[in-house]
């Protein structure tokens, strides 16, 4: 039988990680279509 996966938080420092890398990728879809003529 294995042991039960303890499940614990996320770092501070992962976190933020996190934000930045979803910050960049909506800067990068905001610049997708949106062409206007």
């Amino acid at each position: 039988v294995q042991k039960r996966r303890r499940e614990t938080r996320p770092t501070r420092a992962s976190k933020e990680r996190r934000l930045a890398s979803k910050a960049q990728k909506s800067s990068v879809k905001a610049l997708r279509g949106k062409v206007r003529h």
